[in-house]
């Protein structure tokens, strides 16, 4: 079960290990995401009335928080299932949480009113892989929360296993904040680097009239230009040491 605060973080923090685990392990993944990804500055950008050179338009495009929560949602949607997740294993929980506003308790009540639902077969053991709350001050708090929760969630019995993943962008804060965590790395082969192009594609589709409207590609530039170069998921090691120690 993996768990993702915004649209992005199944493929940005755990795509690489997600992919691996489909396609090479034949595990069964879910995906549960969060919140409702709604304070993207995005949003603004796209109806700044400017020109934009990722596309050669103009940002005209004024929308409701309901309609750009939509076109992410698609976005998301379209990446996971090229990861490669089933459509009945992507997963919105009723209540989604607020861009910005999730604090642990909210998470973990999102998470453990979810699990109280979903049945695992007979002779499987259920694993939350997530993102590492141990990122450093450049963290995002909707991320560090939703490790919390996780956190909580394991040693609360709810789950059978806990795997934390740091994201490229906080590996450094990490190893400053916490030089007792042992981090793994694993890097994408050929097979995963061409099903991670084609999940970050799913963030660069400029088709306004289908409600698409390359918002990941928007908001990190730089990021998806070069993510496809050497991909990577950032595994925390020693989670249950890094339990005890921080909680």
């Amino acid at each position: 079960m993996n768990l993702v605060p915004h649209q992005d973080d199944e493929l940005i923090t755990l795509g690489v290990e997600t992919i691996a685990s489909i396609r090479e392990r034949g595990e069964e993944n879910h995906v549960l995401i969060f919140t409702d990804g709604s304070a993207s500055g995005v949003h603004r950008l796209l109806a700044n009335g400017r020109e934009c050179s990722l596309h050669g338009g103009t940002h005209h495009y004024r929308m409701s928080r309901e309609r750009f929560v939509a076109a992410r949602d698609r976005e998301f949607t379209d990446s996971c299932r090229q990861i490669g997740y089933s459509r009945a294993n992507i997963h919105f929980p009723k209540e989604r949480l607020r861009d910005g506003e999730m604090d642990t308790d909210g998470a973990y009540g999102v998470l453990k009113g979810f699990l109280s639902t979903f049945r695992v077969k007979d002779g499987d053991r259920l694993v939350l892989r997530t993102i590492s709350p141990y990122g450093g001050p450049e963290q995002h708090s909707d991320h560090t929360s939703l490790g919390c929760a996780a956190v909580s969630a394991y040693k609360n019995g709810l789950v059978q296993g806990l795997e934390l993943y740091q994201e490229p962008y906080c590996v450094f804060g990490l190893r400053e904040t916490h030089k007792e965590a042992a981090l793994g790395v694993k890097m994408a082969d050929r097979q995963t680097k061409e099903v991670f192009a084609k999940a970050c594609a799913a963030y660069g589709k400029w088709r306004p009239l289908l409600g698409r409207f390359a918002v990941g590609v928007h908001s990190m530039p730089d990021f998806f230009e070069k993510s496809t170069e050497s991909p990577a998921s950032y595994a925390i090691g020693n989670v249950d040491e890094m339990i005890e120690l921080n909680g």
